[in-house]
């Protein structure tokens, strides 16, 4: 969940004022003072307890089944963890989403995501009584995230974006082989999803062509970006040190570090933080109690992050037109200059969730409400995945799909 301040200013603003606030009156003082603060705040954070339960209890609770089938992709320097929901199709040419997540996440981010395309997606097909295709879904821990782990031989900590690149393609290299789809003759339509981050990375592979096996750039039919601006991003990048320094080091309980996600706002559903939280956190145990400690040193990754978000808006905009694209933000609409222009020119589809009170979602809008970005996702999919029938939103034989999309749209507050 980490990511959410580098990458969205409501996120940055949120939370460095609800940790800063507790230290305003102690920017005179000595260090030394400066320190024994931020450890009652350590401290405070690290102790809150859900009522009537112990912390082997609290933790009991975030025993969840993902729904995955996980297995390990070995490359050159690291392990990487990999989760996938097969597709259920008899056609050829089957959807498969593929997702990115961002810094400080892991792959598990997308669960409730991936859940939400096939619940609706099986709906779809008991309501048209057609045989629909049910689609796919892959996505993975990033290196020095969740549950990938480096060879112990090799220390590198190379988070640059052109490594992630690497590490990216050789991960969907390695899937189409075990998959052996060119072998079956079987050609998946894909459609990239990336989160802050892990859009970054998909849109910098895709405008340049980065991907070299053919047969593979054939079958890249669309991007879904989830809410992420290079301008934000890169403004945003000037609180991160701030944030690392003050979030806390560790937690006495999962069930405490959930709560901190929420209090923070960096997580609005709690459903999904059961899910995804662990995979944050390794766990020690200290003098016979256990500690939760972050699995990913974003520290280690700060000589890197300038490059992280360079060229993304121009970058998004001018990946061929072939491959059809989609931005998703959360509640603002902080368009660039690049971005602007595209929009105008009809270069990708805008989809902006509003919600004024501001409770319901943030920065992780795929966490917080999976149901309405899987919609507007498998929405996107039908316009734009022309080798298969249109199945998702035609619930009404009387009812076009651009009235039924403004009336999802008037209900959730999204204009696209």
């Amino acid at each position: 969940m980490t990511d959410g301040n580098l990458f969205s200013d409501m996120m940055r603003k949120n939370l460095l004022e609800s940790l800063n606030s507790k230290h305003d009156d102690d920017e005179d003082e000595e260090e030394e003072e400066e320190d024994e603060e931020e450890t009652d705040i350590v401290g405070e954070l690290n102790h809150k307890v859900w009522s009537g339960s112990n912390a082997t209890d609290r933790d009991s609770r975030f025993n969840v089944t993902n729904g995955f089938e996980e297995s390990h992709y070995q490359l050159e320097e690291w392990t990487a963890q990999t989760y996938y929901q097969p597709f259920q199709s008899e056609s050829v040419k089957p959807v498969i989403f593929i997702a990115h997540h961002g810094a400080g996440s892991s792959g598990l981010t997308f669960t409730l995501l991936a859940k939400e395309l096939l619940r609706i997606s099986k709906d779809s097909q008991v309501n048209s009584g057609d045989d629909l295709d049910i689609p796919g879904f892959f996505c993975f821990d990033m290196r020095g995230h969740g549950q990938s782990k480096f060879v112990e031989t090799v220390d590198c900590r190379d988070y640059s974006i052109q490594t992630l690149c690497v590490d990216f393609i050789n991960i969907l290299g390695e899937f189409f082989a075990r998959n052996e789809f060119d072998t079956v003759k079987c050609r998946p339509s894909i459609f990239f999803i990336g989160h802050s981050l892990g859009g970054s990375i998909l849109t910098k592979i895709l405008k340049e062509d980065m991907i070299q096996n053919q047969f593979i750039k054939d079958c890249i039919k669309g991007l879904v970006l989830l809410d992420i601006v290079e301008e934000i991003a890169v403004k945003a990048l000037d609180g991160m040190q701030g944030y690392i320094d003050h979030r806390p080091k560790s937690f006495a309980s999962l069930s405490d570090a959930l709560q901190w996600h929420l209090d923070s706002g960096l997580l609005h559903n709690e459903e999904s933080g059961f899910i995804s939280i662990p995979f944050l956190f390794s766990k020690r145990v200290i003098e016979g109690c256990p500690v939760y400690e972050w699995v990913t040193d974003l520290k280690s990754t700060k000589p890197y992050w300038k490059g992280w978000f360079t060229g993304l808006s121009n970058g998004f905009i001018t990946i061929s037109s072939r491959i059809a694209k989609m931005l998703v933000l959360s509640n603002h609409e902080n368009l660039d200059k690049y971005l602007t222009i595209g929009q105008m020119q009809g270069k990708f589809q805008l989809v902006v969730f509003r919600n004024q009170q501001n409770s319901q979602f943030g920065h992780f809008i795929h966490e917080d409400i999976p149901n309405k970005v899987a919609y507007s996702i498998l929405d996107f999919v039908d316009r734009n995945d022309f080798t298969r029938p249109k199945s998702v939103l035609h619930h009404d034989e009387g009812t076009s799909q651009r009235e039924l999309i403004q009336k999802l749209n008037a209900k959730w507050g999204v204009k696209k």
